[in-house]
Protein backbone atom coordinates (compact mmCIF):
# COMPACT_ATOMS: atom_id res chain seq x y z
CA UNK A 1 0.00 0.00 0.00
CA UNK A 2 2.72 2.18 1.02
CA UNK A 3 5.76 2.85 -1.32
CA UNK A 4 9.36 3.15 -0.38
CA UNK A 5 9.52 6.92 -1.35
CA UNK A 6 6.15 7.50 0.50
CA UNK A 7 7.75 5.60 3.64
CA UNK A 8 10.68 7.77 4.04
CA UNK A 9 8.31 11.34 3.81
CA UNK A 10 6.05 9.69 6.90
CA UNK A 11 6.89 11.58 10.02
CA UNK A 12 4.91 9.16 12.94
CA UNK A 13 2.66 10.76 15.60
CA UNK A 14 2.97 8.16 17.28
CA UNK A 15 5.90 5.11 17.36
CA UNK A 16 5.03 2.41 19.94
CA UNK A 17 8.56 0.30 20.07
CA UNK A 18 9.74 -2.22 21.76
CA UNK A 19 6.85 -4.32 22.26
CA UNK A 20 5.67 -7.86 21.66
CA UNK A 21 3.12 -7.57 18.94
CA UNK A 22 0.55 -10.11 18.31
CA UNK A 23 -1.58 -9.55 15.38
CA UNK A 24 -3.68 -12.55 14.37
CA UNK A 25 -4.92 -10.41 10.96
CA UNK A 26 -1.23 -10.84 9.97
CA UNK A 27 0.17 -14.05 11.49
CA UNK A 28 2.15 -11.59 13.29
CA UNK A 29 3.47 -12.56 16.58
CA UNK A 30 7.23 -10.81 17.46
CA UNK A 31 9.07 -8.17 18.83
CA UNK A 32 8.25 -5.17 16.65
CA UNK A 33 7.31 -1.59 16.41
CA UNK A 34 3.60 0.55 15.38
CA UNK A 35 3.60 3.47 14.19
CA UNK A 36 0.59 5.96 13.82
CA UNK A 37 0.22 8.62 11.73
CA UNK A 38 -2.90 10.68 12.25
CA UNK A 39 -5.89 8.45 12.89
CA UNK A 40 -4.21 5.64 10.62
CA UNK A 41 -1.39 2.80 11.13
CA UNK A 42 1.79 3.34 8.93
CA UNK A 43 4.60 1.70 7.96
CA UNK A 44 7.40 1.23 11.05
CA UNK A 45 10.08 1.89 8.70
CA UNK A 46 13.57 1.65 11.10
CA UNK A 47 14.42 4.66 10.00
CA UNK A 48 11.16 6.81 10.81
CA UNK A 49 11.11 9.49 12.81
CA UNK A 50 8.29 10.05 15.81
CA UNK A 51 6.33 12.90 17.20
CA UNK A 52 6.29 10.88 20.56
CA UNK A 53 7.48 7.30 20.76
CA UNK A 54 6.14 4.97 23.42
CA UNK A 55 8.38 2.79 25.40
CA UNK A 56 6.49 -0.85 25.35
CA UNK A 57 9.85 -3.28 26.41
CA UNK A 58 8.13 -6.05 28.47
CA UNK A 59 4.80 -5.35 27.36
CA UNK A 60 2.31 -6.92 24.66
CA UNK A 61 0.94 -4.79 21.63
CA UNK A 62 -2.10 -5.67 20.22
CA UNK A 63 -5.20 -4.38 18.01
CA UNK A 64 -7.40 -2.31 19.66
CA UNK A 65 -9.50 -5.06 22.00
CA UNK A 66 -13.02 -5.73 20.41
CA UNK A 67 -16.12 -6.88 23.10
CA UNK A 68 -18.39 -8.07 21.11
CA UNK A 69 -21.34 -8.92 23.39
CA UNK A 70 -22.35 -6.27 25.87
CA UNK A 71 -25.21 -3.97 26.89
CA UNK A 72 -24.68 -0.44 26.44
CA UNK A 73 -27.96 1.60 27.03
CA UNK A 74 -27.00 2.91 30.21
CA UNK A 75 -29.38 6.14 29.32
CA UNK A 76 -32.36 3.92 28.90
CA UNK A 77 -32.22 0.59 30.43
CA UNK A 78 -31.58 -0.78 34.15
CA UNK A 79 -28.95 -3.00 32.57
CA UNK A 80 -26.46 -0.71 30.48
CA UNK A 81 -22.77 0.57 30.95
CA UNK A 82 -21.71 3.78 29.25
CA UNK A 83 -19.38 2.41 26.82
CA UNK A 84 -16.43 5.29 27.03
CA UNK A 85 -15.50 3.32 30.30
CA UNK A 86 -14.05 0.64 28.56
CA UNK A 87 -11.60 2.16 27.09
CA UNK A 88 -9.32 2.11 30.02
CA UNK A 89 -9.30 -2.14 29.77
CA UNK A 90 -8.11 -1.65 26.51
CA UNK A 91 -11.36 -2.05 24.22
CA UNK A 92 -11.82 0.25 21.32
CA UNK A 93 -14.89 -1.63 19.48
CA UNK A 94 -17.60 -3.21 21.14
CA UNK A 95 -21.21 -4.86 19.82
CA UNK A 96 -24.28 -4.22 21.74
CA UNK A 97 -26.02 -7.56 22.06
CA UNK A 98 -29.94 -6.47 21.39
CA UNK A 99 -30.65 -3.93 24.63
CA UNK A 100 -33.10 -2.29 22.12
CA UNK A 101 -35.80 -3.24 19.41
CA UNK A 102 -37.09 -1.27 17.31
CA UNK A 103 -39.01 1.24 19.17
CA UNK A 104 -36.50 2.53 21.04
CA UNK A 105 -33.03 1.51 18.93
CA UNK A 106 -33.13 5.24 16.98
CA UNK A 107 -32.69 7.41 20.51
CA UNK A 108 -30.05 4.60 21.66
CA UNK A 109 -28.30 5.31 18.38
CA UNK A 110 -28.79 8.92 18.90
CA UNK A 111 -27.47 8.99 22.03
CA UNK A 112 -25.11 6.53 22.61
CA UNK A 113 -23.61 4.57 19.72
CA UNK A 114 -22.98 7.81 17.93
CA UNK A 115 -21.23 9.84 20.80
CA UNK A 116 -19.29 7.13 22.28
CA UNK A 117 -15.18 7.03 21.64
CA UNK A 118 -15.49 3.75 20.51
CA UNK A 119 -16.73 2.05 17.87
CA UNK A 120 -20.06 0.34 18.11
CA UNK A 121 -22.59 -1.30 16.56
CA UNK A 122 -25.99 -3.73 17.74
CA UNK A 123 -27.94 -6.68 17.51
CA UNK A 124 -31.57 -5.63 17.26
CA UNK A 125 -33.82 -7.16 20.26
CA UNK A 126 -36.99 -9.08 18.06
CA UNK A 127 -38.86 -7.66 20.95
CA UNK A 128 -39.70 -4.20 20.44
CA UNK A 129 -38.13 -2.41 23.21
CA UNK A 130 -35.52 -4.61 23.59
CA UNK A 131 -33.79 -5.32 27.40
CA UNK A 132 -35.39 -2.86 30.36
CA UNK A 133 -33.91 -4.79 32.83
CA UNK A 134 -35.28 -3.64 36.66
CA UNK A 135 -37.57 -7.09 36.89
CA UNK A 136 -38.77 -6.26 33.30
CA UNK A 137 -38.57 -9.20 30.72
CA UNK A 138 -38.93 -9.49 27.25
CA UNK A 139 -41.73 -11.04 25.51
CA UNK A 140 -40.72 -13.20 22.81
CA UNK A 141 -44.64 -14.72 21.69
CA UNK A 142 -44.21 -14.72 17.68
CA UNK A 143 -47.57 -13.05 17.55
CA UNK A 144 -45.37 -10.08 18.60
CA UNK A 145 -42.54 -9.68 16.57
CA UNK A 146 -43.27 -6.55 14.65
CA UNK A 147 -41.87 -7.52 11.27
CA UNK A 148 -42.70 -4.20 9.69
CA UNK A 149 -41.03 -1.76 11.93
CA UNK A 150 -38.09 -4.00 12.43
CA UNK A 151 -37.76 -4.06 8.16
CA UNK A 152 -38.16 -0.68 8.63
CA UNK A 153 -35.21 -0.53 11.07
CA UNK A 154 -32.85 -2.11 9.55
CA UNK A 155 -33.66 -0.24 6.22
CA UNK A 156 -32.64 3.24 7.98
CA UNK A 157 -29.91 2.02 10.19
CA UNK A 158 -29.01 -0.43 7.70
CA UNK A 159 -24.81 0.35 8.92
CA UNK A 160 -24.95 0.48 12.70
CA UNK A 161 -27.25 -3.29 12.89
CA UNK A 162 -25.59 -6.26 12.28
CA UNK A 163 -28.93 -8.85 12.75
CA UNK A 164 -31.47 -9.69 14.94
CA UNK A 165 -31.17 -11.01 18.80
CA UNK A 166 -33.56 -13.40 20.92
CA UNK A 167 -32.85 -14.74 24.77
CA UNK A 168 -34.30 -18.42 24.11
CA UNK A 169 -33.98 -18.84 27.97
CA UNK A 170 -37.02 -20.22 30.23
CA UNK A 171 -39.41 -18.42 31.15
CA UNK A 172 -38.88 -15.95 28.14
CA UNK A 173 -39.26 -19.22 25.94
CA UNK A 174 -40.58 -21.94 26.08
CA UNK A 175 -39.77 -23.77 22.65
CA UNK A 176 -38.17 -23.55 19.92
CA UNK A 177 -40.33 -21.47 18.12
CA UNK A 178 -39.54 -18.08 18.28
CA UNK A 179 -35.89 -18.38 17.28
CA UNK A 180 -37.26 -20.43 14.35
CA UNK A 181 -39.43 -17.38 13.41
CA UNK A 182 -36.81 -14.65 13.96
CA UNK A 183 -34.50 -16.50 11.45
CA UNK A 184 -37.36 -16.86 8.87
CA UNK A 185 -37.74 -12.62 9.18
CA UNK A 186 -33.91 -12.43 9.46
CA UNK A 187 -33.54 -14.11 5.90
CA UNK A 188 -35.91 -12.11 4.21
CA UNK A 189 -33.85 -9.16 5.84
CA UNK A 190 -30.76 -10.86 4.26
CA UNK A 191 -29.20 -10.90 8.16
CA UNK A 192 -27.85 -13.06 10.84
CA UNK A 193 -29.05 -13.58 14.26
CA UNK A 194 -27.60 -14.09 17.68
CA UNK A 195 -29.46 -16.29 20.12
CA UNK A 196 -29.00 -15.99 24.08
CA UNK A 197 -28.49 -20.04 24.69
CA UNK A 198 -28.65 -20.16 28.96
CA UNK A 199 -31.62 -22.72 30.36
CA UNK A 200 -32.96 -22.96 26.67
CA UNK A 201 -36.53 -25.02 26.35
CA UNK A 202 -34.95 -26.82 23.95
CA UNK A 203 -31.83 -29.11 23.70
CA UNK A 204 -28.36 -26.89 22.66
CA UNK A 205 -28.33 -29.41 19.17
CA UNK A 206 -31.67 -28.48 18.28
CA UNK A 207 -30.53 -24.60 18.47
CA UNK A 208 -27.08 -25.49 16.32
CA UNK A 209 -29.27 -26.98 14.10
CA UNK A 210 -31.30 -24.15 12.67
CA UNK A 211 -28.41 -21.53 12.98
CA UNK A 212 -26.81 -20.97 9.68
CA UNK A 213 -23.23 -19.67 8.98
CA UNK A 214 -22.54 -16.35 10.38
CA UNK A 215 -25.26 -16.89 13.05
CA UNK A 216 -23.92 -16.28 16.74
CA UNK A 217 -24.63 -19.30 19.43
CA UNK A 218 -23.86 -17.08 22.44
CA UNK A 219 -22.94 -18.47 25.79
CA UNK A 220 -21.50 -21.86 24.54
CA UNK A 221 -19.77 -22.99 27.47
CA UNK A 222 -23.44 -22.08 30.20
CA UNK A 223 -24.03 -24.24 32.98
CA UNK A 224 -27.93 -23.73 33.44
CA UNK A 225 -30.29 -26.75 31.91
CA UNK A 226 -29.43 -28.04 28.33
CA UNK A 227 -25.54 -27.57 27.43
CA UNK A 228 -23.05 -28.39 24.30
CA UNK A 229 -22.01 -31.63 26.40
CA UNK A 230 -24.09 -34.89 26.46
CA UNK A 231 -24.34 -36.93 29.55
CA UNK A 232 -20.65 -38.26 28.82
CA UNK A 233 -19.16 -34.82 28.68
CA UNK A 234 -18.60 -34.83 25.07
CA UNK A 235 -19.94 -31.98 22.85
CA UNK A 236 -23.06 -32.56 21.15
CA UNK A 237 -22.10 -33.29 17.34
CA UNK A 238 -24.82 -31.09 16.27
CA UNK A 239 -22.59 -28.26 17.75
CA UNK A 240 -19.55 -29.72 15.84
CA UNK A 241 -21.56 -29.74 12.27
CA UNK A 242 -22.64 -26.12 13.16
CA UNK A 243 -19.38 -24.67 13.59
CA UNK A 244 -18.32 -26.57 10.20
CA UNK A 245 -21.17 -25.22 8.28
CA UNK A 246 -20.01 -21.87 10.05
CA UNK A 247 -21.83 -20.64 12.97
CA UNK A 248 -19.97 -18.75 15.33
CA UNK A 249 -19.97 -19.63 19.03
CA UNK A 250 -19.63 -16.63 21.49
CA UNK A 251 -18.21 -17.23 24.93
CA UNK A 252 -20.06 -14.57 26.50
CA UNK A 253 -19.09 -14.83 29.73
CA UNK A 254 -21.56 -12.69 31.77
CA UNK A 255 -22.43 -13.54 35.65
CA UNK A 256 -24.60 -16.16 34.85
CA UNK A 257 -23.39 -17.94 31.24
CA UNK A 258 -20.42 -19.61 32.05
CA UNK A 259 -19.21 -22.91 33.63
CA UNK A 260 -16.30 -23.68 35.19
CA UNK A 261 -16.57 -27.09 34.40
CA UNK A 262 -18.21 -26.86 30.65
CA UNK A 263 -15.55 -24.96 29.37
CA UNK A 264 -12.59 -26.56 30.69
CA UNK A 265 -13.91 -30.07 28.98
CA UNK A 266 -14.67 -28.40 25.84
CA UNK A 267 -11.23 -26.79 25.40
CA UNK A 268 -10.00 -29.82 26.50
CA UNK A 269 -12.43 -31.31 23.66
CA UNK A 270 -10.22 -28.55 21.26
CA UNK A 271 -13.50 -26.55 20.81
CA UNK A 272 -12.30 -23.04 21.65
CA UNK A 273 -14.57 -20.37 21.10
CA UNK A 274 -14.81 -18.16 18.44
CA UNK A 275 -15.32 -14.85 20.32
CA UNK A 276 -14.70 -14.09 23.74
CA UNK A 277 -16.53 -11.38 25.09
CA UNK A 278 -17.97 -10.43 28.51
CA UNK A 279 -21.92 -9.75 28.48
CA UNK A 280 -21.11 -6.69 30.40
CA UNK A 281 -23.38 -4.39 31.88
CA UNK A 282 -23.52 -1.39 34.37
CA UNK A 283 -23.22 -3.68 37.51
CA UNK A 284 -20.18 -6.27 36.55
CA UNK A 285 -18.29 -3.08 35.19
CA UNK A 286 -14.87 -3.26 37.15
CA UNK A 287 -16.67 -5.00 39.60
CA UNK A 288 -17.04 -8.70 41.00
CA UNK A 289 -15.53 -12.01 40.44
CA UNK A 290 -16.82 -13.22 37.71
CA UNK A 291 -16.92 -10.42 34.21
CA UNK A 292 -15.32 -7.31 35.07
CA UNK A 293 -13.40 -6.15 32.02
CA UNK A 294 -12.62 -8.12 29.01
CA UNK A 295 -8.95 -8.51 30.12
CA UNK A 296 -10.16 -9.99 33.18
CA UNK A 297 -11.90 -12.62 30.81
CA UNK A 298 -9.05 -13.28 28.48
CA UNK A 299 -7.00 -13.92 31.84
CA UNK A 300 -9.64 -16.55 32.63
CA UNK A 301 -9.25 -18.19 29.56
CA UNK A 302 -5.37 -18.24 29.02
CA UNK A 303 -5.37 -19.42 32.84
CA UNK A 304 -7.18 -22.54 31.38
CA UNK A 305 -4.40 -23.17 28.65
CA UNK A 306 -6.05 -21.03 25.61
CA UNK A 307 -2.70 -19.76 24.26
CA UNK A 308 -2.18 -15.96 23.92
CA UNK A 309 -2.51 -15.97 19.76
CA UNK A 310 -5.69 -17.52 20.10
CA UNK A 311 -7.49 -15.76 22.62
CA UNK A 312 -6.44 -12.20 20.70
CA UNK A 313 -7.76 -13.62 17.42
CA UNK A 314 -11.49 -14.26 19.27
CA UNK A 315 -11.10 -10.20 20.74
CA UNK A 316 -9.55 -8.87 17.44
CA UNK A 317 -9.65 -10.42 13.56
CA UNK A 318 -12.46 -12.75 14.28
CA UNK A 319 -15.50 -9.62 15.69
CA UNK A 320 -13.74 -6.76 13.00
CA UNK A 321 -14.97 -9.57 10.61
CA UNK A 322 -18.12 -10.02 12.24
CA UNK A 323 -18.64 -6.29 12.41
CA UNK A 324 -18.01 -5.99 9.06
CA UNK A 325 -14.94 -4.19 9.62
CA UNK A 326 -12.14 -6.29 8.86
CA UNK A 327 -8.97 -4.88 7.73
CA UNK A 328 -10.14 -1.59 9.12
CA UNK A 329 -10.02 -2.43 12.96
CA UNK A 330 -8.84 -5.65 14.77
CA UNK A 331 -5.79 -5.39 12.85
CA UNK A 332 -2.47 -3.07 12.80
CA UNK A 333 -1.84 -3.88 9.37
CA UNK A 334 -0.90 -0.04 7.19
CA UNK A 335 -3.58 1.39 6.29
CA UNK A 336 -5.97 0.49 9.25
CA UNK A 337 -7.44 2.72 11.45
CA UNK A 338 -5.35 3.59 14.41
CA UNK A 339 -7.11 1.20 17.27
CA UNK A 340 -4.53 -0.23 19.69
CA UNK A 341 -3.84 -1.61 23.36
CA UNK A 342 -0.96 -2.15 25.05
CA UNK A 343 -0.56 -4.94 28.20
CA UNK A 344 1.28 -6.20 30.70
CA UNK A 345 1.23 -10.01 31.03
CA UNK A 346 1.86 -10.94 34.58
CA UNK A 347 2.23 -14.18 36.46
CA UNK A 348 0.09 -14.04 39.15
CA UNK A 349 -2.59 -15.71 41.07
CA UNK A 350 -6.54 -13.96 41.47
CA UNK A 351 -9.64 -15.38 42.25
CA UNK A 352 -12.70 -16.02 39.71
CA UNK A 353 -16.13 -17.83 39.97
CA UNK A 354 -18.54 -19.07 37.73
CA UNK A 355 -22.32 -18.78 37.75
CA UNK A 356 -22.95 -21.26 40.19
CA UNK A 357 -20.35 -19.78 42.61
CA UNK A 358 -17.59 -22.60 41.46
CA UNK A 359 -13.83 -20.56 42.31
CA UNK A 360 -10.86 -20.93 40.03
CA UNK A 361 -7.86 -19.34 40.45
CA UNK A 362 -6.36 -17.94 37.51
CA UNK A 363 -2.45 -17.42 37.51
CA UNK A 364 -2.33 -14.83 34.29
CA UNK A 365 -3.44 -11.60 34.62
CA UNK A 366 -3.34 -8.93 31.19
CA UNK A 367 -3.22 -5.98 32.84
CA UNK A 368 -4.03 -2.64 30.49
CA UNK A 369 -1.12 0.27 30.36
CA UNK A 370 -1.89 2.06 27.27
CA UNK A 371 -5.37 2.35 24.48
CA UNK A 372 -5.15 4.51 21.24
CA UNK A 373 -8.39 5.25 19.58
CA UNK A 374 -9.04 6.68 15.99
CA UNK A 375 -4.83 7.85 16.50
CA UNK A 376 -5.57 9.63 19.56
CA UNK A 377 -3.96 7.85 23.48
CA UNK A 378 -7.32 7.57 25.24
CA UNK A 379 -5.94 6.09 28.44
CA UNK A 380 -2.38 5.28 29.79
CA UNK A 381 -1.57 4.30 33.43
CA UNK A 382 0.25 6.30 35.54
CA UNK A 383 3.91 4.53 35.77
CA UNK A 384 3.97 3.61 31.69
CA UNK A 385 6.53 4.83 29.91
CA UNK A 386 6.63 7.15 27.09
CA UNK A 387 9.83 9.19 26.00
CA UNK A 388 9.11 12.65 24.53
Amino acid sequence: MYGSAEVAKMKADILIKGGHVVDPSQNLNAVTSVAISGNRIIPADSDIKATRTVDASGCYVFPGLIDFHTHLNHLGSGLGTNPDIMAASGVTSAVDAGSTGCLNFPLFLKETLERSILRLKAYLSVYSLGIGGGGFAEDFDPSRFDEKRISDTFSRYSDSLLGLKIRLSIPLAKSIEPLERMIEIAERLGTSVCVHTTNPPCSCGEIARVLRKGDIFCHVYHGKGATILDEAGNIYPEILEARKRGVIFDAAHGNNHFSNAICAKSLEHGFMPDVISTDMTGDKMFYGLRARSLPFVMSKFLSLGMPLYDVIRCVTDTPARLMKMGGRTGTLKPGALADVSVFRLEDREFPTIDYSGEKYTCTKMLVPQMTIIDGNIVFAQQDFSMIQ
